[in-house]
């Protein structure tokens, strides 16, 4: 259980489909646990590229999970992700009167180390899970801690989770001479319920309370008939999402198992987001697997967004 907040413009890295890397994200998620009883290490390497070079993205990440006596487990993780290429600042108004992107006229080049751990104590019936960890750009640092409580009834075919969190962000952007910060909370509550033995499904609803510096200090905003100004938004920043899961599970057909997952996302900045995927996780041999998915993601526009104002 893992949360990162960096600023938008590198939000970029979360939002490509190397996600599925497990990176730590803006949203906690609920997982089931257990007791590792072998040191486990991974290694997981993401590229992501556009056409002429505008914009490319390089993720390494590493893993560690141990044992600690019979009902303890330890987890580091190490990820390392630098992004490329040209950054868009501001719209204008083309002679179509149509929006125009206008881009940084030198490559920009962003990296970020990253590190968190995390500690967890395994009871008959429950899980509690303590972590933290730290992140650090060449003009933003972030720090935070999290916890999780997993407790199973009804027999164990129901599990509830709950979990919160807390991040400490400063930014200092480069070329400017004021350095600005931000907190961001969030909070869990989630219930997984095994509908037979091959199936489950598992639904989550989260809140996140963000403050302080919520603004890009690399974009700028056109105001016809005045001119190019800072990019400013509000500093406060209340979200809601709702994601629901649903595992099936195939035996007959070497174990495979389908996916399908909706989650629902809201903020007072009045922006409204919807993604549907649906998965197919094939194993064929020497734990290799193929995994076909389609996803649809829809979202609105924040209620104070403009390409560009007239003013």
């Amino acid at each position: 259980l893992s949360i990162f907040m960096d600023k938008s413009n590198v939000h970029l890295v979360a939002r490509l489909s190397c996600v599925a890397l497990n990176l730590p994200g803006l949203w906690l998620d609920a997982q089931a646990g257990r007791v590792e009883e072998n040191y486990k290490t991974d290694f997981q390497y993401g590229h992501y590229a556009e056409n002429r070079d505008r914009m490319q993205v390089d993720i390494f990440e590493a893993a560690l999970s141990t044992p600690i006596g019979r009902s303890m487990t330890g987890a580091v993780n190490v990820v390392r992700d630098s992004i490329s290429g040209a950054s868009p600042m501001f719209n204008i108004k083309d002679v179509k009167n149509q929006p125009k992107q206008v881009l940084s006229g030198a490559t920009i080049f962003e990296q970020r180390d990253a590190v968190s751990a995390g500690l967890s104590y395994f009871f008959d019936k429950a899980a509690l899970n303590f972590g933290g960890g730290f992140s650090r750009e060449h003009d933003y640092t972030s720090r935070y801690i999290n916890s999780q409580l997993s407790w199973d009834f009804n027999s164990k075919l129901t599990t509830l989770n709950i979990g919160g969190s807390v991040a400490f962000d400063e930014i200092e952007p480069t070329g400017y001479s004021y350095k600005r910060s931000k907190t961001s909370q969030q909070y869990l509550f989630g219930l997984t319920q095994v509908i037979d033995q091959n199936s489950l499904v598992q639904s989550n609803v989260t809140f996140a309370y963000n403050r302080g510096f919520l603004s890009d200090p690399y974009k700028l905003v056109f105001f016809e008939r005045v001119g190019i100004r800072p990019d400013t938004r509000p500093e406060h920043k209340f979200q809601w999402s709702w994601l629901t899961q649903y595992v099936r599970h195939f035996k007959d057909l070497n174990d495979a198992a389908l996916h399908i997952d909706y989650r629902y996302y809201l903020d007072d900045w009045d922006v409204h987001a919807h993604t549907a995927e649906l998965s197919w996780h094939q194993p064929i041999v020497n734990d290799w697997q193929i995994i076909p998915r389609l996803r649809y993601y829809s979202q609105d526009k924040a209620a104070f967004y403009q390409p560009y104002f007239r003013a």
